[in-house]
This record gives C-alpha cells, structure tokens and sequence, in this order.
C-alpha cells in the first residue's frame, strides 16, 4: 500500500514461510498484522507462482473470513486499482465463493466458508487463522479435511496462526507451538 511500510512481526511471518517448511504456526498478539501478513504473502505467491492455490479458513466462523475478505482485502485491493478492466486480477464476491483469481499467472486466494470447501481440493498453501479459538474436536475435523489437500502439490504449506486460547489441551495452535519447540 503507498505510504505504508511493513513492520518487523510482518517480514517475520514472511520468512517463516519462506522457510519451506510443510507445517507452521504463527503466535502473536491481538491486532499485530498476523492475519494481514499472511494474506499479504498469500496474494504476492498467487500473483507470482503459475497456478498457485491458497486457501483460508477462519476457525472461528467462516463468515468471520469472508466478512474481513469484504471490509479489508477488497477494498484496499480496488484503491490500488480502481479500474476493473486493468487489475490484473479478477474478485470474486459471490458468497462463499470470496476468492481473488490472477490472470496471468492463475493463482487464486480463496476465502472458505467451511470445512467442506477444503475436501477434495489440492492447495499450495491453507491457512488456519483464529486457531487458537477452535475447539479440539473441530481441530480434528479440520486437519482430517486439509492434510490431504497438501498431498498433490509440490512444497505446499499449512499455517495455524492465532493468539493464545483460553486452554491447550487439543488447541491446535498450542500443540504446533510445542511441536516446533521439540
């Protein structure tokens, strides 16, 4: 964005993506960027990488997603390029199909409604925002759904990014943070 520079935390969460690795989690506190980082990352990957697929499921609420896809991405991606004809991107508002598709290079960035949106799908990148609020039985539907979306695709990627829940037994992004801490 013009006038805007990103912040520490941000290039950060940038390079521990760019590490490669398949499994990753994101801990910061509330209103640092975690969620823009991300999306921000995903969009440049889309935009860059030939048929590049990401897809983001708010463990919260999917209306949750869908609503910050609406009031924040949109818009700052059509002050950018208000002319519709010359983005080189096409936005997808259809409900429960929110997604920014590239032209060119074929990436996508979808924002899920539901676990159901992530089943028989292959991505390149999902990312799991608010999951430290997930309830561990919904945790375990979730990743049942989106490990197997990894498989087809070459160095893909999963992110559980959240702040710190009000419990750890089975809160997914506790049990990743203790993951990488072994």
């Amino acid at each position: 964005m013009p006038g805007r520079s990103p912040q520490a935390q941000q290039l950060l969460v940038h390079d521990v993506l760019a590490g490669g690795h398949q499994r990753n989690v994101i801990l910061l506190p509330r209103r640092s960027s975690k969620s823009t980082s991300l999306i921000a990352t995903a969009l440049g990957r889309a935009e860059a990488r030939e048929d590049y697929r990401v897809g983001i499921l708010t463990l919260t609420s999917g209306k949750a997603g869908r609503s910050r896809f609406k009031k924040d991405v949109v818009p700052a991606l059509e002050r950018l390029y208000p002319d519709k004809r010359s983005r080189p991107f096409v936005i997808s508002l259809s409900a429960g199909l929110e997604a920014v598709t590239f032209r060119e290079s074929g990436g996508s960035v979808s924002w899920l409604s539901s676990i159901d949106d992530l089943r028989g799908e292959a991505f390149d990148l999902i990312i799991l925002d608010e999951s430290g609020e997930a309830d561990p039985e919904k945790v375990l539907e979730v990743l049942a759904a989106a490990l197997p979306t990894l498989d087809t695709r070459s160095g893909a990627q999963i992110v559980a990014a959240g702040t710190a829940g009000r419990y750890r037994a089975g809160n997914l992004l506790w049990d990743w943070l203790e993951m990488a801490r072994k």
